[in-house]
């Protein structure tokens, strides 16, 4: 917790905004990244970003097999 704020609450709020305005604006952007320090902000991510972000929809062929760490340019 930083500032006093709950961690889970703060990703909940964070994927749940980022979410809302994708659907309307779903064409304004091609990658999102949440940059998080703490290894408990990381674990929050990486357990509830299936909620907002389902896996059931297939990436566009310009994600797929790129990794998550670093661009091939």
């Amino acid at each position: 917790m930083i500032k006093g704020y709950p961690n889970a609450q703060a990703a909940e709020t964070v994927l749940k905004t980022v979410r809302e305005f994708l659907e309307e604006h779903k064409n304004s952007f091609d990658r999102i990244i949440f940059c998080v320090f703490l290894d408990v902000d990381y674990n929050l991510y990486k357990q509830k970003m299936p909620i907002y972000f389902p896996f059931d929809v297939v990436p566009p062929d310009s994600l797929r097999g790129k990794s998550n760490t670093t661009d091939n340019n």
